[in-house]
This record gives structure tokens, sequence and C-alpha cells, in this order.
């Protein structure tokens, strides 16, 4: 009886551990843009891993009923003269600004609670890029591109404690029958 019984226990543990496991997925939306960005100017625009908009390289089909996000990582690239700077404003304090150079890429690990949640719940994050007023800096620069990241990992349905209770008794009874017809 305890060689059964044992068999049922190892038979409902293996059954939670393998259905514990996540696979992870990453997706990526990635906007060449190209234009110019003047102090009377800016560009708003809006990562979409969700639906996606067709771009190169983008990965998308995040579904907020699938996938829990793990973590966000964004990323602009700039062409911008000497001493002009770039502001990048997120919803929440994922706020950002860089700065001079010929070209320059400048990431950015998204942690602001509403960001992740606002993204966590239909794909989409909308981001604003303007010119950073500062004494003798430049007057203009060109937003090249914009990407994101998004790393996340399935989520689980977990059995309830009820079922996985009947689970266990019905092995367990199959385990008695078993033994009364032997």
């Amino acid at each position: 009886m305890k060689k059964k019984l044992n068999l049922c226990f190892t038979v409902l543990i293996s059954l939670l551990w393998f259905h514990a496991s996540a696979n992870a997925m990453t997706f990526i939306d990635y906007d060449s843009i190209n234009t110019t960005i003047t102090s009377t100017t800016s560009y708003a625009g809006t990562f979409d891993i969700a639906g996606g908009d067709g771009g190169v390289g983008d990965v998308a089909g995040f579904d907020p009923l699938l996938y829990d996000i793990t973590s966000v990582f964004t990323e602009w690239k700039f062409g911008i003269p000497s001493l002009a700077y770039a502001s990048i404003t997120l919803p929440g304090d994922d706020a950002a600004s860089g700065g001079q150079g010929s070209t320059i890429t400048f990431g950015k690990q998204l942690t602001d609670a509403g960001n992740l949640a606002a993204l966590s719940a239909d794909g989409i994050l909308e981001y604003v890029v303007s010119l950073l007023q500062l004494p003798n800096s430049g007057t203009s620069f060109t937003l090249k591109s914009a990407k994101i990241v998004v790393e996340a990992t399935e989520k689980q349905s977990v059995p309830e404690p009820t079922t996985m209770l009947l689970l266990g008794l019905g092995l367990i009874g199959l385990a008695g029958i078993r033994r009364k017809i032997q």
C-alpha cells in the first residue's frame, strides 16, 4: 500500500511541477522615423507590441491575458549636432534626456509601475521626443528610430486545490481497486 501511495504522490507532484513551467517570449516594436525635431516641434510616437505596425524586426502578438511582463527596454537613435539635447518623455517617472554627438543611441530600462501597467494592459505605450532647451545648445536634431524590447513569460493557469485533491483521491481509489482485483 505504501508503494502505491508513493506512486500516487509522485505522479501528483510531477503533474504540478510540469504544469508550473513557463515559456519566455520576447516582443519587439521597431520604428524607423527619420524626422527633424526643433524647438517648436516634437514627435509623439507609440510602441505597439500587441498588433505591431509591420516594421522591420517587429515581433508582435502580446496578449495581456496570456503574458506577464518581466522587463522592458527602450532605445532611441538620434542624429544630433554638437550641443543639442534630446528629451524623451514617457508617462510616469521614466522620462530621460541624452546629449551631444553626431549619432547617439539612448537606452532606458523602464521601471515606472504606471508605464509597466499601461503596457501590460494593452501592449501599447506612448512617448514624446522633444528638444531640451539649454543655454548655448543646438536648435534641432534628427530622431532616426525608436525601439522597445519586452521580455514576458506565459501566464500559467493554476489548478484549484479542490481539483488537485479530486485527482489525488481518484489515483488512490484506482490503486485500491487494483489491489482488490489482485
